[in-house]
């Protein structure tokens, strides 16, 4: 029996409840005991002055594929973050018919150095995935996974039979260790599908006691249906209902924030509902997904050839109905450029300065940004400042709502270096701390913690961990809060974990990252 014995820690246990001091005691990966604790350990820490919390969850990222590439998630574990749930807003890896369609169908698909998939199958995906990984990886099917599979990247609602079809595939990836079903209706070929199609699809996911993530059709001008049509859902089928990213954009009516927030408090009563928001008031987003839906079904090469034509970029510069409101009200001082392959110049830049130097409309310099990116345009990103912080504490404050990143596991090391990708990739926990528990306290440390370990872990149906309580797996870091707070910044790594556990087994010693054993 391996024993590990933590005296004088701050025990932040996962529930929201007061932190205390006490010991901890683990045996062969179990936590067995919280309390004075005077017994023989093989090794015995002295946790005094740090933090002990459970190992931290993120229930939305779109590490899909840095994942394979990169198995120590390095960027995401650096930060305690032992957990992750991918598959999110309607992309997933698998299933998949074959190799091409996986730069169509992983949000920000990197081109590694060496071939993945395709994976037919749900489980062949999630062996890979969890073969030699450091932390820990769940993962949702992709609602535009599903339809590319039956019916390709046809932009038109699904026939009975192909729903049928999308139904039989949903219910063998469910069989196979899907967490439930992601949508990401804002987006193509999401935002295609009818709702008696996602209706099918989650009245499957219901018998399978699965979980539906939605990116919902709407969060700004037409917000109150897409809100209400992911409520509807669940009411008309018994899913569980999870709400990705729930804060409103730029757009909404004064008061939307207020108006979503009482729709889930009166659905809550009948429905098993929750959502989750980003510590952030600029959000991120693959920048092809200004693109309308018929030219995002051409192949890239294709498509690369209409954005040069006149007529076309003369449709997209008119085009009223982009899916941030931003662009089509022209506040181009509040989207930059992010992330880039051939573009990096102009990284950091807004695209009113992009628009500058390229000497055209930051409409055009979008789409130039585009044509120079080629077949890496599925991994460009932007950045837009769609969210009001009011918006964003009232509801990080609700009991209902986790916190989640929305961003891509990297590494500074390899291919991953090369990568931005979000803000919240390197940092997105510290600023959880920095901004909303310590500069601002919008939360109680408790309160924060609750909403990355127990809270999410209770969502995705993860049994014994996401808290610090007797017969739980040692899932659990030591934590200098201080310095971790002030980490994190300019895509540089988190510091401050002095230990994480990853079922009693050390995985990061002083912010070190440790062999996989």
């Amino acid at each position: 029996m391996h024993t590990i014995l933590i005296k004088h820690a701050s025990v932040a246990d996962g529930t929201g409840k007061d932190i205390r001091t006490a010991d901890l005691l683990i045996c062969d990966g179990i936590l067995q005991e919280v309390g004075t604790i005077d017994a023989p350990a093989a090794e015995t820490i002295d946790a005094g002055g740090l933090l002990a919390a459970p190992a931290f969850i993120d229930m939305h990222t779109h590490s899909d594929e840095t994942l394979l590439i990169d198995k120590s998630g390095a960027s995401h574990l650096r930060q305690g973050v032992l957990t992750q749930a991918v598959g999110n807003c309607g992309y997933s890896a698998a299933p998949m018919r074959g190799r091409a369609d996986l730069r169509r169908n992983i949000y920000g698909y990197v081109e590694a150095d060496r071939e993945f998939g395709p994976w037919e199958n749900f489980s062949d995906y999630l062996t890979e995935l969890d073969a030699g990984l450091y932390g820990r990886a769940v993962s949702y099917v992709g609602h535009g996974a599903l339809r590319s599979c039956v019916m390709g990247y046809e932009k038109r609602p699904a026939s009975a039979e192909e729903i049928r079809r999308m139904c039989d595939l949903l219910s063998a990836c469910m069989e196979q260790g899907a967490l439930g079903l992601s949508s990401g209706l804002e987006y193509f070929p999401g935002n295609a599908a009818a709702r008696e199609e996602i209706l099918a699809l989650c009245r499957v996911v219901a018998k399978y006691g699965g979980l539906y993530a939605t990116h919902v059709r709407n969060r700004d001008v037409h917000y109150e249906a897409g809100f209400q049509e992911a409520i509807d859902t669940a009411y008309q089928t018994g899913v569980r209902l999870q709400i990705s990213h729930a804060v409103p954009k730029y757009g909404v009516p004064a008061g939307g924030a207020e108006k979503v927030l009482s729709w889930i408090d009166r659905a809550s009563a009948d429905i098993d509902i929750a959502f989750d928001v980003i510590p952030y008031t600029w959000g991120s987003a693959v920048m092809r997904s200004i693109l309308p839906p018929d030219l995002l079904a051409l192949p890239v090469g294709e498509l690369t050839e209409k954005l040069r034509e006149p007529s076309v970029r003369d449709r997209l510069y008119r085009k009223k109905d982009y899916f941030w409101r931003l662009i089509t009200d022209r506040k181009f001082e509040e989207i930059r450029l992010y992330d880039s392959v051939h573009a990096k110049e102009f990284e950091g830049k807004t695209f009113a300065e992009i628009g500058r130097i390229l000497d055209t409309d930051p409409l055009y310099a979008m789409l130039d940004v585009l044509l120079m990116e080629g077949s890496e345009m599925g991994s460009t990103m932007m950045l837009g400042h769609f969210k009001s912080a009011d918006d964003l504490k009232l509801m990080m404050r609700h009991p209902l709502a986790s916190v989640i990143s929305d961003s891509t596991a990297l590494n500074r090391n390899g291919l991953l270096g090369k990568l931005n990708w979000a803000e919240g990739c390197y940092g997105w926990v510290p600023e959880l701390f920095r901004s909303f528990v310590l500069s601002d306290p919008v939360l109680t440390l408790p309160e924060a913690i609750r909403k990355i370990t127990m809270a999410p872990a209770d969502r995705l149906g993860l049994a014994n961990t996401g808290r610090l309580l007797p017969g739980a797996s040692a899932d659990l870091l030591l934590l200098d809060l201080q310095q971790f707070a002030e980490s994190g910044r300019n895509r540089e790594y988190a510091c401050g974990v002095k230990l994480l556990l990853k079922g009693g087994v050390p995985v990061i010693r002083n912010d070190e990252i440790l062999p996989v054993r």
